[in-house]
């Protein structure tokens, strides 16, 4: 039973990548998006190792995820906000937590949680992108997966307090990313967002200091970022703040 289990663990893709390919095999559809780091280096093409995913999936589709998880080899557990999945894969951790309905942002503190509400609409124009942060290596095709579309990464990303992090997947979507952009988009879905928009103004101040401030590092563009990619980060950044107000 255990070389079973560890024939299985050598030959089973990455998490997302399996819950894809299971479905497929059951003829079933499930509506599964990567979001977080995962999606930004998805959309900018960097290689960042990390061992965990994180996703977003709707309520509706729980029972039919649950099942797929458990196909795939995870163990999977109630988390307060949706599901926290793990299993053993090639020696090591293989970790997915699937936000259900909304994303929510915790960074406030406990009682002070923001949720961002995915739209319907957003799971069909998910994009399917390579999972660069999974491989370990240039020589690994990177899996792929469908990916929050960027409009809404953007508002995700820009929501948390406290994290540089975040404030730099901002930047690299903005210089790397920035032709795909649709700024008339982030406008629309922010100006339905009654609820998160002071905090998303606010946020956005914070976002335009800090570029002011900082230079990021090239850790993320691999290279120093340009004046003119500063200027050109700041102006949308600002352009989005007088059209939300």
């Amino acid at each position: 039973m255990r070389t079973e289990k560890r024939e299985r663990e050598l030959v089973e893709p990455p998490g997302i990548s399996c819950i894809l390919q299971k479905a497929q095999e059951w003829g079933v559809t499930i509506k599964i998006m990567v979001i977080g780091g995962q999606a930004v280096l998805g959309y900018c093409g960097r290689i960042r190792t990390s061992k965990d995913t994180d996703a977003v999936s709707p309520n509706e589709d729980t029972g039919l995820l649950i099942d797929l998880l458990s196909e795939c080899g995870f163990d999977v557990e109630r988390s307060t906000f949706g599901l926290r999945c793990k299993r053993q894969r090639n020696g090591d951790w293989d970790v997915i937590h699937i936000s259900l309905g909304d994303i929510a942002d915790e960074s406030r503190g406990e009682g002070n949680v923001l949720r961002y509400p995915v739209p319907a609409s957003s799971y069909a124009e998910a994009v399917e992108l390579p999972l660069q942060g999974l491989v370990l290596d240039k020589a690994t095709p990177p899996p792929m997966a469908p990916v929050l579309p960027l409009e809404d990464l953007i508002i995700t990303k820009i929501l948390p307090v406290g994290r540089t992090t975040d404030m730099e997947d901002v930047v690299l979507l903005l210089v790397t990313a920035v032709e795909q952009i649709s700024l008339d988009k982030i406008v629309a879905k922010i100006r339905d967002l009654e609820e998160l928009k002071p905090a998303i103004l606010e946020r956005l101040e914070d976002l335009a200091e800090f570029i002011l401030e900082h230079q990021i590092g090239t850790t993320w563009l691999g290279r120093p970022w340009t004046p003119a990619e500063r200027t050109r980060v700041l102006r949308f950044i600002r352009k989005l703040n007088s059209q939300v107000q």
